[in-house]
C-alpha cells in the first residue's frame, strides 16, 4: 500500500520532481485564533559563476499563491493551506551542504492585513460592518448578528471609528462581543469564509493525540511542551475611587 504523501502547488500550478527532490522540510500550522501558515525549506544551491539560487524561484515571489494538500492510502485527500508568500529567508552556511532558504507565508487573511485605512462607520453593527468588509474582498461569510448586543453602536446616531487594517479591526470588534473573527478555505466549494461569531462548542472533537503509545496506536511523531518562568504567576487589577481615594480589587 502506497504511504502517505503531501503535494504542493504554485500559483495554481503543481510543482515537479526537481523541485521535490530538494524540499528539506515543511511546516504547516493550523491556529484557532490566528492565521494558518507554512513554511517551506529548500536547499540553496550555488551555481558555477558564483550565484546562488534555489528551486522555483521564479515561481516562489512575494504573494506567490501556495496551496499544500496530503494524500493518504485510502485516496482521500485533505488540503492543509492556500496562503500567500510572505517571507523568504536565505541562509548561507560555510558547510555549502547546509545552506537553505525558508519560504513562508499565511492563508487569505494577509490579503484583509495589507493596509490600515481610517473610515468611519456610522450607523453600522459589527455584524453589519463584517458583512459588508469580507464582501469587499470576494468572501463568502458565516456572521453572527449582532444588533441585538451591547455595544456601543447599540446607541443612535452612533460611529466606530477604523484606523487599523480590515482584519486587525474586525478582530477588535469581535473580542468585544466575545466573538472569534477569522479566515478560513472552504476546499469542496473551492471559497474563501470570513467568519465572525461565538465559538462553536459543540464541533465533533478532533482524535486525540498519541505517542509512545505503541506503533499502532500513535499518530504523531512527536510532542513538545514548554513550561515558561518569564510571564506573570498571577494578575491583580484595582479600580480606584476618585471621590473616596481608595483603591479596590
Amino acid at each position: 500500500m502506497p504511504a502517505a504523501h503531501y503535494e504542493l502547488a504554485i500559483n495554481d500550478e503543481a510543482v515537479g520532481d526537481p523541485v521535490y527532490r530538494k524540499i528539506k522540510q515543511l511546516e504547516v500550522e493550523d491556529s484557532d485564533n490566528t492565521a494558518d501558515s507554512f513554511v517551506i525549506r529548500l536547499t540553496a544551491m550555488r551555481q558555477r559563476s558564483g550565484v546562488w539560487s534555489f528551486p522555483a524561484k521564479d515561481n516562489f515571489q512575494l504573494f506567490s499563491k501556495v496551496r499544500v494538500s496530503a494524500s493518504f492510502p485510502d485516496r482521500n485527500t485533505e488540503y492543509l493551506i492556500e496562503g500567500y508568500v510572505t517571507h523568504i529567508d536565505f541562509h548561507i552556511d560555510k558547510d555549502e551542504t547546509k545552506s537553505y532558504v525558508d519560504i513562508s507565508g499565511i492563508d487569505s487573511t494577509l490579503l484583509m492585513n495589507l493596509q490600515e485605512k481610517p473610515v468611519a462607520w456610522e450607523d453600522k453593527s459589527d455584524s453589519e460592518i463584517a458583512k459588508e468588509i469580507f464582501d469587499k474582498y470576494g468572501f463568502d461569510s458565516d456572521i453572527e448578528d449582532t444588533t441585538s448586543a451591547t455595544t456601543p453602536q447599540s446607541e443612535p446616531n452612533f460611529t466606530t471609528i477604523q484606523r487599523e487594517t480590515d482584519i486587525e479591526f474586525l478582530k477588535r470588534l469581535a473580542a468585544r462581543t466575545g466573538f472569534d473573527c477569522f479566515i478560513k478555505k472552504d476546499y469542496d466549494k473551492n471559497k474563501t469564509i470570513g467568519y465572525s461569531r461565538k465559538r462553536k462548542l459543540d464541533l465533533r472533537p478532533q482524535k486525540d493525540l498519541a505517542v509512545q503509545f505503541g506503533p499502532s496506536n500513535n499518530n504523531v511523531e512527536s510532542m513538545d511542551f514548554t513550561v515558561d518562568a518569564l510571564r506573570p504567576l498571577s494578575v491583580e487589577i484595582r479600580q480606584k475611587d476618585p471621590l473616596l481615594k481608595r483603591s479596590r480589587k
